[in-house]
């Protein structure tokens, strides 16, 4: 995960979190589990991806838990673009 890389931190999480989670599972998420949507805060990934991105980039928990929430919200959008 360290060797995926991005220009920032919302790059990074971008990279990885498309590498590990499909759009449709990741639809199904929300970073506090609202609107009827698992909570992905809870997850070991996210723990994990978290601790990678305050290694690799000089960053505060909240910026990478924020750039993580904004993927996950941007999910159905991604399903609907063509490939």
């Amino acid at each position: 995960m360290r060797r995926v890389g991005g220009k920032d931190t919302q790059d990074l999480v971008r990279r990885t979190l498309g590498l590990m989670i499909s759009n449709p599972s990741a639809a199904k998420y929300s970073w506090l589990g609202r609107r009827q949507k698992a909570a992905f805060k809870e997850f070991a990934l996210a723990k994990l991806i978290i601790e990678v991105a305050l290694n690799v980039k000089s960053v505060q928990k909240k910026e990478v838990e924020v750039a993580i929430s904004n993927w996950l919200r941007r999910a159905k959008d991604r399903m609907k673009k063509p490939e």
